[in-house]
């Protein structure tokens, strides 16, 4: 998923990916340029400016990056879905078709005439309309704006981020057949993340069990492999173990890891809660040839990141050497320099 598969541009490495988890914003930016060498930060970025990868609403309904060639019908695939898990949470914040309807007419009005607005200015115009818009259901109509494909995230406004009408930010967008997409993403998950199980896929997706099977039946590139009594799926030929050494220092959110929901194979449980002890805040991790060896922090102070290593055991000499490597990299892509230190 990293070392094997080095792209050339953003919009490869998210459609690759399927989408690339980015509740994180800066964060999201490193685990698109883990997947392309020598990319920096600035790069990503200007590839969001460019409208080759978008912020929205995915799998799970959580945020993501995708190609902008790809929205279309992933969202068409996905949104019934995430819109139907989200009934109960709508009635309980009295988010009802009406409300839906009126802040989606209110906004488009807006938007054609003021062009991108940030949360707090969606907000404003949402109370002087009487749409309720209070704590959560803020977000939750958000979400639903985008699921029913009417904004999406636009570009930065300083550090806050706008919304934008999707339709004047990249246009109409192609909608696949309900089973050749189910069959296109579960081509794209396997090709990126496997060998993995349905489990995972549906995991990482959100479809049901049910939709899950029916993309992988469905989809004709997929060979299976049975460990253990457990059956794995890739598509095309079975990868092999990449054969050199090599290490990364993986964001909160990278799919290396959560991509997957049994994650036993690079992390082993005993340090799971290390990684993450609940919150719906995952520590960054370190890779090490392959398995999850430690976590890290980091503070960045003017142009320059210190980097803290906390090992879940004593590292070799070599692990140590590839951690400080993979820093390096890591410094060369947020263009700044690297002191990094180890927390034992």
């Amino acid at each position: 998923m990293l070392s094997a598969a080095r792209l050339d541009t953003p919009a490869q490495a998210a459609a690759w990916l399927g989408g690339v988890q980015a509740q994180d914003y800066q964060w999201a930016k490193w685990s698109t340029g883990l997947r392309i060498g020598g990319i920096t930060g600035a790069q990503v970025e200007q590839a969001v400016q460019e409208r080759q990868i978008v912020r929205t609403w995915m799998m799970r309904g959580t945020l993501h990056f995708v190609a902008a060639g790809d929205l279309g019908w992933i969202t068409a695939l996905l949104a019934p879905g995430i819109i139907q898990g989200n009934a109960r949470r709508y009635r309980q914040l009295e988010l009802d078709k009406a409300v839906f309807s009126k802040s989606q007419a209110v906004l488009r009005r807006v938007m054609e005439s003021s062009g991108p607005l940030i949360r707090s200015e969606i907000q404003a115009h949402f109370d002087q309309q009487g749409i309720p818009a209070q704590g959560q259901q803020l977000p939750y109509l958000l979400q639903r704006l985008a699921l029913d494909g009417l904004i999406c995230f636009g570009p930065l406004r300083g550090r806050q981020p706008t919304y934008v009408l999707l339709a004047d930010w990249i246009g109409e967008q192609p909608v696949l057949d309900r089973r050749e997409a189910l069959a296109l993403l579960a081509s794209r998950y396997f090709a990126s993340h496997g060998p993995a199980s349905l489990q995972d896929f549906a995991w990482w997706s959100g479809l049901s069990a049910r939709e899950a099977r029916q993309a992988v039946d469905s989809a004709a590139t997929l060979v299976a492999l049975d460990v253990d009594g457990v059956r794995y799926w890739a598509s095309g030929e079975l990868p092999t173990a990449a054969a050199f050494e090599c290490a990364h220092l993986l964001p909160p959110f990278d799919d290396y890891l959560l991509g997957y929901k049994d994650r036993s194979m690079v992390l082993d449980p005993a340090y799971a809660k290390q990684v993450n002890a609940g919150g719906g805040m995952p520590r960054p991790t370190v890779l090490v040839n392959g398995e999850i060896l430690a976590v890290w922090s980091y503070q960045l102070k003017k142009q320059k990141l210190f980097i803290s290593i906390h090992p879940f055991r004593k590292l070799a000499s070599r692990e140590v050497d590839l951690i400080a490597q993979a820093a390096a990299e890591l410094g060369s892509f947020l263009s700044v320099s690297v002191e990094m230190d180890f927390a034992l």
